[in-house]
């Protein structure tokens, strides 16, 4: 249940709470996570407490194809809380963690990126691994390719990012709908013509 200021209470099903970039979260017991540079612990494959295993958090991954790897996350979610997912043991989630989020300081990282995804690898890796655990295939390729596609025209010509339309051809295979709005650059869709 809620408890609002006036010291009235209700029950809810879900609680949405939209923090923009920074991460917050003031509605949660103190001491339950940390915050420090924008890492948040303890928190296992950037999603699951690992203390308290039914506390889930969606949207910590910044810079990947949200929507569909919240959909990815769901699904993992769902499962996990059903009871259809064995987790690693608290020791062996904090290693990983620990594991990858040191990987990414000795690639040059600063401590803020702990949960950015924006290497193209990341997100794919992650997709992967979260897939795996839960027992459900991964994204397709496709997701990835697109992403890419529009990260790249995103650099190159913000002013028309949001005027592409892509066409999914098959797993690994799409159509840019809209062409003539490309700049110059390297892509993976089919039918696409550069000056």
């Amino acid at each position: 249940s809620v408890v609002f200021p006036d010291g009235s209470s209700e029950k809810v099903d879900a609680i949405i709470f939209c923090t923009g970039y920074r991460y917050s979260f003031p509605f949660l017991n103190d001491g339950l996570i940390t915050i420090k540079d924008e890492r948040i612990e303890p928190i296992y494959k950037h999603m699951v407490h690992i203390e308290h295993q039914n506390l889930i958090f969606f949207g910590i991954p910044r810079q990947l194809p949200y929507f569909p790897h919240f959909h990815e996350m769901a699904k993992f979610a769902i499962k996990l809380l059903a009871g259809k997912i064995t987790l690693p043991s608290e020791e062996e989630m904090r290693a990983e963690s620990e594991a990858e989020y040191q990987a990414r300081l000795k690639e040059g990282k600063p401590p803020i990126f702990a949960h950015y995804m924006g290497d193209g690898h990341r997100q794919t890796e992650f997709n992967a691994q979260i897939a795996k655990l839960g027992g459900f295939e991964p994204l397709s390729p496709v997701i990835q390719m697109i992403w890419d596609d529009v990260m790249d025209e995103r650099y190159m010509n913000i002013i028309n990012t949001h005027e592409f339309d892509y066409l999914v051809t098959g797993p690994s295979s799409y159509r840019c709908l809209t062409p003539s709005k490309a700049k110059s650059r390297v892509s993976k869709a089919e039918n696409v013509v550069r000056k």
